[in-house]
């Protein structure tokens, strides 16, 4: 088996960084443009005994690898303004999910990530935020 790489993108906390982690992923890198929040998930990757996790604030735009998996929670413009990274940066048949929507932007960011060539997959709404998946074309 080969281990599957793993993208948090606007990390936070870094809880899905443990996640996929303590799931298997063989890679696991989380970044924030926040430096606070990459000490906080510095901190709580190591509680969480995931300190293998690559934790920094390096822009997106300045990774080299390629990811299995890219998960994102951020704000609806930064999804918008990250559609190409995302795409250069998501290996042929990854999966891509992005979080941090309210449920009335689920078209507009489907609409742009098409642009870049991703095909939807799901979509979870609970209450007034929505998850979307997508792989590439």
């Amino acid at each position: 088996l080969v281990p599957l790489n793993f993208l948090d993108v606007g990390t936070g906390t870094g809880i899905l960084s443990i996640v996929a982690h303590k799931l298997g992923f063989g890679y696991v890198e989380a970044i924030d443009n926040d430096e606070d929040a990459v000490r906080v998930a510095q901190e709580n990757l190591s509680d969480n005994k995931s300190s293998q996790v690559k934790v920094s604030a390096t822009p997106i735009a300045n990774l080299q690898n390629s990811f299995d998996v890219i998960v994102s929670n951020i704000l609806l413009e930064t999804h918008l303004e990250l559609s190409p990274q995302y795409r250069r940066l998501l290996k042929p048949g990854g999966i891509l999910i992005l979080a941090g929507l309210l449920g009335g932007q689920v078209y507009e960011v489907t609409q742009s990530l098409m642009n870049h060539h991703f095909i939807p997959q799901q979509k979870y709404i609970l209450q007034e935020w929505a998850a979307l998946s997508f792989t590439l074309r």
